[in-house]
């Protein structure tokens, strides 16, 4: 990235000031990227136990077949990080020895472990087994729920507001009020969390609803068919996320995939179920 100074005729910054607003951009991009992703790592070992060095690991969305990889460092150990949710596949291929694969999840702000055990290719009279795990890294301090794309298809609700959702977190709450529908947590009032959309904050600084749509309305405005997931962070979160003090609700917008897929959904009333007015 290029930052020039131009002189014009109004006053001029000094350099510590530019160079404070360039740091505090550089800052902004930085946080932008970390909130909507997650994150793969694993050790690479073969069936005595022994670490595999240079082993090439690749993780594959499935959706889109973007892929990504990297290799095993001096202690078998790999890391792939910034990878958007979904659903991957994960290779891992060395010479001399049987490549193994294994699908996992990545949800958002999430680090999934899989650790693996190569055989070699050579012919054995004793069964090799291959082993691989896949567990959730519990080495963060965040308190945090994640709601996945299959919670929001599938819970019924009648508004269409994807922040509804966020109350499947503990210690959070959202309003039924039909013109103020607002989420809360910690007991702290609505003004107090915030919301972001593949990065971008949606902080409200004028009204009190916290965020935008949250402030007499019927509801955030964002569709809830372009949300693929959200993650709900209730304590112990950084300070990438900006203005917050109760809550923060980071979600990824939906993308392309290689399947051809449409979705609808028809709101209706049985007249039946609608009372007479007392007049």
């Amino acid at each position: 990235m290029r930052f020039s100074l131009v002189r014009t005729h109004g006053p001029r910054l000094g350099v510590p000031v530019a160079l404070f607003l360039a740091l505090t951009l550089l800052g902004a991009i930085d946080a932008d990227a970390q909130t909507t992703t997650g994150a793969i790592r694993g050790t690479v070992t073969n069936v005595e136990g022994a670490v595999v060095t240079a082993a090439t690991v690749t993780a594959r969305n499935i959706e889109n077949n973007q892929m990504r990889g990297t290799q095993t460092n001096a202690v078998g150990v790999f890391f792939i990080a910034g990878l958007r949710p979904g659903h991957y596949e994960v290779t891992v291929r060395r010479i001399g020895m049987e490549p193994q694969s294994r699908t996992l999840s990545v949800l958002i702000g999430d680090t999934r472990t899989v650790d693996f055990q190569l055989g070699t290719t050579a012919v054995t009279l004793a069964a090799v087994q291959i082993v691989a795990t896949d567990v959730t890294d519990t080495r963060t301090s965040e308190v945090a729920t994640n709601v996945t794309r299959e919670q929001i298809q599938a819970l019924p609700q009648q508004d269409r507001n994807f922040l509804n959702f966020a109350a499947l977190a503990p210690g959070v709450t959202a309003s039924r009020d039909e013109q103020n529908k607002q989420i809360s947590a910690n007991g702290l009032p609505a003004s107090r969390i915030n919301v972001f959309v593949d990065g971008a904050s949606l902080k409200n600084d004028i009204l009190e609803g916290g965020v935008h749509g949250q402030d007499a309305s019927r509801g955030n405005p964002f569709p809830q068919l372009a949300i693929q997931e959200f993650r709900v962070i209730t304590q112990n979160f950084k300070a990438e996320y900006q203005r917050a003090a109760s809550a923060v609700v980071t979600a990824t917008t939906r993308s392309g995939t290689n399947e051809f897929e449409f979705e609808g959904f028809v709101l209706g009333q049985n007249k039946g179920l609608v009372a007479l007015d007392a007049g």
